[in-house]
């Protein structure tokens, strides 16, 4: 299995648009998307952080893809990263 790490930077005063659009729009076509296992969203008021797994590496970079592809005018992704994983508890 392969998994997606993002990070993200909210712009001041938007993280609750932000959050908003992670669950109406994003978490839905996340889920939709070949090869989804699992996600996880974390954040505070200014940082987000996206964990989301897929059997393969090559849906892992698509999703990378889609993602970059998104308008997303509440807050700045300062990380994309495509990893294998190596264990779970």
């Amino acid at each position: 299995m392969y998994a997606t790490l993002t990070e993200v930077e909210f712009v001041p005063g938007r993280h609750d648009a932000a959050t908003q659009m992670l669950n109406d729009d994003l978490i839905p076509r996340v889920k939709g998307a070949p090869g989804f296992v699992r996600g996880t969203w974390v954040g505070d008021d200014s940082t987000g952080h996206g964990f989301i797994v897929f059997q393969t590496e090559d849906q892992a970079r698509q999703a990378i893809q889609a993602l970059e592809s998104m308008e997303m005018p509440d807050l700045r992704v300062t990380h994309n990263g495509v990893y294998h994983v190596d264990g779970e508890a």
